[in-house]
């Protein structure tokens, strides 16, 4: 696919701030249901996340899963209806992308084994088209984290050339509008991989000759991986080094990625530390684990409205940090990093200057009363 027809396809269906994507996690669909997306917010939906199933030639994992021990627990054959329903019922010009992937352990091995056999990568594209063609969705997104090493990456992009010629034929097939297609990825072109501590560079141009647009996700600099000092889960600059929102999408565009192809990934989230000394509380301030106020402990996770209840119920001192352009607060021992309303209003202006194609939040439902959709 080409650069234009990609840009003229996005452009169509975009606001003059380009794409406004949300993530929708259908794991989360009894708390947040679809109903309460609010439709007038995003041009791009994105429901999350669907799986390939390695007992059945990889076809899209659909049907709830009877095993107990399994972590594919969402109702995609429930929510699904749901959500294009609600989407369409009003504003039919959102578009709604199917997500495969994610950061399920179990889908990205299925995905790992997936990817280096040709008849595998068929099966999983045919079922991929079927299953967005019968829920209605306008197009896909891949989302493996991560290939592992040179032949992962050279995987990665066989699939994405396969599928895009494969939703090329089955629109002339069928006289339908075509499939969109996206991809999800590291926030730089070069992804570390902890098990060897080197990096290996993503094949950038055969990617962004092979979709729409690229989802570049621009968080979890820092976290549970490492507690030892508190750090800027997705600080926009950073003086000390490359993790950054800033080095890694100049990055992405150095390695020549078009700039209007790049979707620029917003946390509404934060992450937790225990500090080692409440009075030693700023960025790289030493460390002795995650939080203890978070829902995932273990992970040090929060979703932005509860850092937001968070902060007020233990009265926490809440700093927005100019260097990183990111959000602070800490109350006695606990320290939580996140985006806030001023963070997520110079990130926009930051995609808008560099002429991004747009940016997207992860995730839909987790906002404290809009106001980090608002500060886009």
């Amino acid at each position: 696919m080409s650069s234009s027809s990609s840009s003229s396809s996005m452009s169509s269906s975009s606001s003059s701030n380009g794409i406004i994507g949300g993530i929708w996690p259908s794991s989360s669909a009894n708390k947040i249901p679809p109903s309460i997306i609010p439709k007038s917010h995003y041009t791009h939906v994105f429901y999350a996340y669907v799986q390939a199933d390695p007992s059945a030639n990889f076809k899209l994992k659909i049907t709830r899963p009877t095993d107990p021990d399994s972590k594919w627990m969402a109702d995609h054959e429930k929510w699904m209806p749901k959500l294009m329903h609600h989407l369409r019922s009003e504003d039919p010009s959102v578009k709604v992308f199917l997500a495969i992937g994610g950061a399920n352990e179990e889908g990205k091995e299925a995905l790992s084994a997936m990817a280096p056999e040709k008849t595998y990568r068929k099966s999983f594209i045919q079922s991929t088209i079927e299953v967005a063609r019968e829920y209605g969705f306008d197009g896909v997104n891949l989302g493996w984290e991560f290939p592992n090493g040179e032949l992962g990456m050279k995987n990665l992009v066989s699939i994405l050339s396969e599928l895009r010629e494969a939703v090329e034929q089955e629109a002339l097939d069928t006289g339908k509008a075509k499939l969109g297609i996206s991809a999800s990825v590291y926030f730089t072109p070069d992804l570390r991989l902890k098990s060897s501590k080197r990096y290996v560079p993503y094949l950038a141009k055969e990617i962004a000759n092979n979709v729409d647009f690229i989802n570049v996700m621009c968080y979890d600099y820092a976290g549970y991986w490492n507690t030892s000092r508190t750090g800027a889960i997705a600080a926009l600059y950073n003086i000390n080094g490359k993790n950054s929102t800033s080095s890694g999408i100049l990055e992405w565009i150095k390695v020549g990625v078009p700039a209007e192809k790049l979707v620029m990934g917003l946390p509404m989230y934060g992450r937790t530390w225990k500090l080692r000394d409440p009075d030693n509380n700023g960025i790289g301030a030493p460390a002795v684990g995650v939080g203890t106020q978070s829902g995932k402990t273990s992970e040090g996770f929060q979703w932005y409205s509860d850092v937001v209840k968070s902060n007020r119920k233990h009265d926490a001192t809440e700093k927005y940090d100019e260097e990183t352009v990111s959000y602070y607060s800490y109350a006695g021992t606990n320290w939580i990093s996140y985006d806030g309303p001023r963070s997520i209003e110079a990130k926009v202006k930051f995609a808008k200057e560099n002429r991004l194609g747009g940016y997207y939040f992860y995730a839909i439902g987790q906002d404290h009363e809009d106001e980090l959709w608002k500060a886009g």
